[in-house]
């Protein structure tokens, strides 16, 4: 009976996620070089576009969806699990020695919001929400604290309530002005 292909969660250290992913690819291109068909089918990594607000400019950089996880569908036998386990940076199966599998319905909702994240116009990687404390890093309230009483993630600016003399005074300031305390 031909074994079939599943989808398996494999933890990786965070930071490690790429290097894994490589070696993992490096390894289903040379099944496919040497003629055998390779019993790892594909490797996921889902990330999303985010936008980080650098020296006031935006630069928009992917961000892991998932980190420190890798999707991996493939053949479950025991040469596939000692050779994902002996990759340096993984930390192994999720379910350990008997690896739990992912319905393919959840890696599939899983793809559909990577393939909306890059239809969307990229999010700013800090979010803001009404009544966060930030601290103000620039201009002319530099220093001060206070609360976000309004977001807009459209034009990058929020309204937060800095106390001055004993009263709340409203200021509107960019994203990259303000940093969460």
């Amino acid at each position: 009976m031909a074994k079939e292909y599943k989808f398996y969660v494999v933890q990786t250290l965070v930071g490690n996620e790429k290097k894994v992913v490589q070696i993992i690819e490096n390894k289903i291109e040379q099944d496919k070089a040497e003629g055998v068909e390779p019993k790892i089918k594909q490797v996921i990594m889902p990330e999303e576009k985010v936008v980080d607000i650098k020296k006031k400019e935006n630069i928009v950089r992917p961000r892991k969806i998932l980190p420190g996880y890798l999707i991996l569908e493939m053949i479950m036998d025991e040469e596939t699990f000692w050779f994902v386990n002996g990759i340096h940076g993984v930390s192994g199966f999720l379910g350990g020695k008997t690896p739990f599998t992912v319905k393919p319905q959840e890696v599939e909702y899983l793809q559909e919001l990577v393939r909306e994240s890059a239809k969307e116009k990229p999010r700013p990687s800090v979010q803001f929400a009404k009544h966060d404390n930030v601290r103000i890093k620039e201009g002319p309230f530099s220093n001060f604290s206070g609360e976000v009483d309004l977001v807009d993630e459209t034009k990058g600016k929020l309204r937060v309530m800095v106390s001055i003399f004993g009263r709340s005074t409203p200021v509107d300031l960019r994203f990259y002005q303000v940093e969460k305390e």
